[in-house]
């Protein structure tokens, strides 16, 4: 028994030099302080790769399992050198690309595979086995998952009520919401009350639920987001409190403090963006999802663990409420953006298949009569709604064909790139910048994936299958916009999985342990991109001083001529006049014609666009720059 105790401590001791060199090693490569949430994500990647044991104690003897993991590590270093440094070797090789690729592939193999056995050989001879007493595997008894409920409540709450008020600019830290996304929904929204209904009254393209929720933030708060701020907290808790239940599923060993870290950095990541896109509003039913169909699948491979608190298949899949939940969140998802059903897809297809491979059929059975009724209780009052008010045939017109049509173009950011030749090249050209921009989701989905593959192996197909269709799902699309990716924030919190075999008491004192927990999730906050806007007043932004001119007029007007709503409606209240209320992200000519139209009738007071131009029968009366954009914005009143 000591002898066994001896070897595994001096296997940790060689795993803890494996883990810092090729932390040192990523260091070397990224030296930026922009990369540090990646980096955190990195250092939780090779945690997995020294999470199975070698059977010798040699850090470069290991396993077949440890080797295709390694390989998996020296890759990722790879793409993110050629990610930062790919520009400077084009510059150096004159603009000559197939030279620039290859240089910077061997340069970044050679830094990575080379510098990870130099620095690994260097610390294992200066450290010895001073690794052994710093870092080391815990064995934990069995504990309750329902011991840790009324805590995970707690811990979600707060967690909540941190990301939403600290990286969310629908916060009263922050003076307004700049993104043009959520002030299209607040306009609308609150037209809702004036007796304008979206598609028939005002055109959008969103689904029909994302108007509803945002016509009752502006019952809270009419003329700010401040509405929008309250709301967002319960779906920021769902998806919290659900991934960790979850979690609490697979593993019952300790993972607040990592959770706490990994929630954080979901909420500072560049496809958060502003706050208030859909993607972020649909991630507790996800997370929903998820939970119901991990349960089943544990209550089956694993009955004993669900006895005697938890009846197994009783309080799962089989159980009716449960049921009815799963397929009011799929008709919540439909209607309000429908190419993320491609995930409940992949949990139906994965359930089916799963059922009848272990020969429980009737389950799927049983499950199918209650999702349809739970579908159907939000589907059927919503079309007849819109059928009632005359709306629906717009709303199926706009909201179906003219998403999969109109917005089938590509972006301008490919158009510049010059990326839209062929529908292949555009694909993957769409799926790298994904990758590039929002790799922490990709790196953590990979993560979760090897433990689940070794821990749970019907969990990681269940894993693998939803994560790779939704992220198709994104991908398919011809446009590229950072905030696609963030429904991909579902899978996030798995990669705490491998990081629950250790435990952050022993390496610190209790006080210690909750101190590097909150000064993790400060650092992995310092680089949300939406904090250095805690600093600009409402002064400072163009809604505000535009909306000082326009409301000392009585009954004002207002038109976003040939741009995007930039958040004016939702500051004055005004409600739009005219369907095509301001630009959107298709190539619809009768936007513009209508535009042209009401400014060549003179039917609007107000104009607010990014186009200085002369403009018949309107005189230039404000102008001021967008601190967060960078862009000009001119204000023309009507002569």
């Amino acid at each position: 028994m000591k002898t066994e105790l001896s070897t595994n401590k001096s296997i940790m001791s060689n795993r803890f030099v494996l883990f810092v060199s090729s932390c040192c090693v990523f260091a070397l490569l990224v030296p930026s302080f922009g990369m540090i949430r990646y980096f955190i994500l990195h250092l939780m990647f090779v945690g997995v790769v020294l999470w199975r044991s070698p059977r010798v104690s040699n850090p470069l003897s290991l396993t077949k399992w440890d080797r295709m993991d390694l390989m998996f590590v020296i890759l990722l270093l790879i793409f993110v050198f050629y990610l930062h440094w790919h520009d400077f070797f084009l510059h150096l090789c004159g603009g000559s690309s197939s030279t620039a690729n290859l240089l910077t592939f061997v340069a970044g193999a050679v830094l990575s595979i080379g510098g990870s056995v130099f620095i690994a050989s260097l610390l294992d001879s200066m450290m010895g086995k001073a690794g052994s007493y710093m870092v080391h595997k815990q064995e934990y008894r069995f504990v309750s998952k329902h011991s840790f409920y009324h805590r995970d409540v707690l811990i979600s709450l707060l967690l909540a009520f941190l990301v939403i008020t600290v990286c969310s600019c629908f916060s009263p830290l922050y003076a307004t919401n700049t993104w043009c996304s959520p002030a299209c929904y607040h306009t609308v929204g609150k037209s809702f009350w004036n007796g304008l209904l979206p598609y028939r009254d005002l055109y959008e393209h969103k689904g029909p639920l994302v108007y509803a929720l945002y016509s009752v933030a502006t019952l809270i708060s009419y003329k700010s987001f401040f509405g929008m701020y309250v709301l967002s907290l319960p779906f920021a808790f769902c998806f919290f409190h659900y991934s960790l239940k979850t979690l609490r599923v697979l593993t019952n060993r300790p993972i607040a403090s990592w959770f706490i870290v990994v929630g954080t950095g979901v909420y500072c990541t560049t496809s958060y963006f502003c706050g208030g896109s859909v993607e972020e509003l649909l991630l507790p039913f996800l997370a929903f999802a998820l939970y119901v169909i991990v349960k089943y699948v544990k209550s089956v491979d694993n009955p004993c663990e669900d006895a005697p608190s938890t009846p197994g298949l009783k309080r799962t899949v089989s159980f009716l409420p449960r049921r009815l939940f799963l397929g009011m969140g799929m008709a919540v998802v439909l209607w309000s953006k429908f190419n993320i059903l491609a995930f409940y897809i992949a949990i139906i297809l994965f359930f089916l298949v799963y059922t009848i491979r272990i020969h429980r059929f009737h389950d799927f059975l049983k499950a199918v009569l209650p999702v349809t009724i739970g579908f159907l209780s939000v589907t059927f009052p919503l079309c007849l709604f819109y059928s009632l008010n005359g709306a629906f045939d717009d709303m199926m017109r706009v909201y179906f064909h003219d998403n999969l049509f109109l917005y089938m173009e590509p972006s301008d950011v490919l158009k510049a790139g010059g990326s839209t030749a062929h529908p292949i090249t555009l694909f993957f050209t769409v799926m790298g910048m994904h990758i590039r921009d929002n790799s922490m989701f990709f790196i953590s989905a990979l993560i979760a994936w090897i433990w689940l593959r070794r821990k749970h192996i019907h969990v990681s197909w269940l894993f693998l299958s939803a994560f790779v269709l939704t992220a198709l799902s994104v991908f398919i699309k011809p446009d590229y916009y950072k905030y696609y990716s963030f429904i991909l924030a579902v899978f996030v919190p798995f990669c705490v999985l491998p990081l629950s075999s250790y435990k952050l008491k022993p390496l610190f004192k209790k006080q210690g342990a909750l101190v590097l927990t909150l000064v993790t999730v400060a650092v992995v906050v310092a680089g949300s991109e939406n904090l250095w806007k805690m600093r600009l007043k409402k002064d400072d932004y163009i809604q505000f001083r535009f909306a000082r001119t326009i409301m000392k007029e009585k009954h004002p007007t207002l038109l976003n001529y040939y741009c995007q709503d930039q958040g004016v409606f939702a500051v004055t209240g005004i409600v739009p006049t005219d369907r095509y209320y301001c630009d959107f992200n298709n190539e619809l000519p009768a936007v513009h014609e209508a535009h042209d139209s009401i400014v060549a009738n003179q039917q609007v007071q107000f104009v607010v666009t990014m186009w200085k131009s002369d403009l018949e029968g309107y005189s230039i009366v404000d102008q001021a720059m967008c601190p967060v954009k960078g862009v000009m914005f001119y204000l023309y009143k009507r002569d």
